[in-house]
């Protein structure tokens, strides 16, 4: 999907409340478009009620790094 859908895919998983496992494997997914991702799931995670039901987010063999992490710390 690349950073190019990346964007598209964000906007579509922040409306998932019960998305449990996202497998984005082998997708050519930049640190770039791996922040709009992880961002969709944080706006949809709330401490107290639990909304974001993401449990395993594979983003294995794509271009993340390291510098992606540092948007997220507590992540």
């Amino acid at each position: 999907i690349g950073d190019r859908l990346s964007y598209s895919l964000a906007q579509i998983v922040s409306y998932s409340t019960s998305l449990r496992t996202l497998n984005l494997s082998h997708n050519k997914i930049t640190g770039f478009g791996f922040i709009h991702i992880v961002n969709a799931f944080m706006v949809r995670y709330s401490p107290t009620d639990g909304v974001c039901q993401l449990e395993h987010l594979d983003v294995s063999y794509n271009k993340i790094d390291d510098s992606a992490a540092e948007h997220f710390p507590n992540f």
